[in-house]
């Protein structure tokens, strides 16, 4: 009997440069978009090392020969890798005896494709999107059984299919749908399974996203942005906004908390190419500085044995990063967002409509461009709630510097609730109808409005 080991030593350090994705406009096909996403998905803790009991472990592998039961046909391998600059690296999925199947191999510092019965293929960084060899991505490979003895094969990188093309095999080897595994100086570790946005309850919640906090979609260089409440807090509800670090960039984003810097979830792009998510660094195979990305957080409260806790969801690109359980949920739900600048510049961008579109005064039919409008001033709660039916287009409020809307005599105004009617309330009333005309008179308040507005 064949008795193999499996030599696990320390990994080599990682070198990365940074190569551009393909053209705008060239059409990407991404894996959470197509039917493989739903299939069943194999990692590399799924494999036993031949002559061994326990499974492949993520780790540095000068070499290894391992395989599973069962076959690949209509299943994922998934998992990720690293090919070494200074060493023969390979993978082969297939038999566990030899390099024979489905395998990606190092030659004179490139990264080669091969297959049982064609030709070798040359995979470029370019096409690929990042540099191939020196640094970890994300590998998944689909096994689609098709008509008249063919096999789909998908070669995906970092959830993109390579060169937007599957490679079709006819009369296909069977080895290529066996279940061995076999590892040359390769550093890999198992991939967990990928949960969808789309897949979740959170998809069906309120959304927010910058422009709710009234932060405008632009590239910020020199200017940090802080302050900005939306109108609740962020529980029950998820942020959704698209963003891209420069390559050289050191900014953060935090959302959620308050003015205390410890509360809320950073985002950090720290130079070198490299970003965190609280105190944790973001492996390169799921977001990297230098390209866009969607970034959703989920606020989700939980009761559970008595205890309450926030149960924060990272997501990129929608697919969740990881859950934090947050036991100070208080202090991180929050209702705030900072931008704080360093070097290099970020782009932010909101993908969903901004919740405070000001309403316009409505232009008759006549063709007058400035039409006479009604001009309510709101001294009660009364004159407040009758903006609903009495056609004002423009509402006269006083507001102290909190915000909160005052009556005749200098009072906050509350709703049948009894909580303070503010700026915030105004928005989410009469956004779409009526035009608030705030009148303040301290420099306290005109500070506050300026940061509403």
């Amino acid at each position: 009997m064949l008795a193999f080991l499996c030599a696990l030593s320390v990994a080599l350090t990682s070198i990365s440069f940074p190569f551009p994705s393909k053209a705008d406009g060239d059409s990407v096909t991404y894996f959470r978009d197509s039917k493989y996403a739903y299939w069943e998905q194999v990692t590399f803790s799924h494999y036993t090392p031949l002559g061994e009991l326990s499974n492949v472990e993520d780790g540095y592998y000068g070499e290894c020969f391992a395989a599973f039961e069962g076959g690949m046909a209509n299943k994922v391998f998934h998992g990720n890798v690293k090919f070494q600059f200074d060493s023969y690296s390979t993978i082969t999925l297939g038999t566990p005896y030899d390099e024979v199947g489905f395998s990606l191999t190092t030659k004179d510092g490139q990264l080669y494709l091969n297959i049982v019965g064609k030709e070798s293929i040359l995979l470029e960084p370019d096409i690929a999107g990042m540099q191939l060899i020196g640094q970890q991505f994300n590998l998944k490979v689909s096994y689609d059984l098709l008509e008249n003895n063919t096999l789909r094969l998908g070669l995906w990188i970092d959830n993109k299919l390579y060169d937007n093309q599957y490679i079709e095999v006819a009369n296909y080897d069977e080895v290529l749908l066996t279940s061995g595994l076999v590892l040359y100086g390769m550093d890999v570790s198992s991939a967990k399974d990928e949960v969808y946005f789309q897949d979740t309850d959170y998809k069906y919640w309120e959304q927010v996203t910058f422009g709710d906090f009234m932060v405008a979609d632009d590239t910020y260089a020199t200017k940090r942005i802080a302050g900005y409440n939306y109108r609740s807090t962020l529980e029950g509800k998820v942020f959704s906004g698209n963003v891209t670090f420069s390559e050289d960039s050191a900014w953060q984003i935090r959302i959620g908390g308050g003015t205390s810097y410890d509360t809320g979830m950073y985002l950090y792009s720290y130079g070198q190419g490299k970003l965190l998510v609280g105190s944790e660094e973001i492996p390169t195979s799921v977001v990297r500085p230098g390209t866009e990305f969607n970034y959703k957080l989920s606020f989700d409260i939980v009761n559970e044995d008595e205890n309450t806790y926030l149960k924060l969801g990272v997501w990129f690109n929608n697919v969740l990063y990881k859950y934090f359980n947050i036991p100070d949920y208080a202090e991180n739900v929050g209702r705030y967002l900072c931008i704080a600048q360093g070097t290099g510049s970020v782009t932010i961008e909101s993908d969903i409509p901004t919740s405070y579109n000001m309403a316009d005064i409505a232009v008759p039919e006549t063709g007058i461009v400035n039409p006479p409008v009604v001009v309510q001033k709101v001294t009660s709660v009364e004159k407040y709630e009758a903006l609903a039916t009495n056609g004002a287009a423009i509402a006269i409020i006083d507001v102290d510097a909190s915000l909160n809307l005052l009556d005749a005599s200098g009072n906050i105004m509350k709703d049948a609730s009894d909580e303070n009617i503010t700026a915030y309330t105004f928005l989410e009333d009469y956004r779409a109808t009526v035009i608030p005309a705030f009148h303040i008179d301290s420099e306290e308040e005109a500070d506050a409005l300026l940061v509403f507005l």
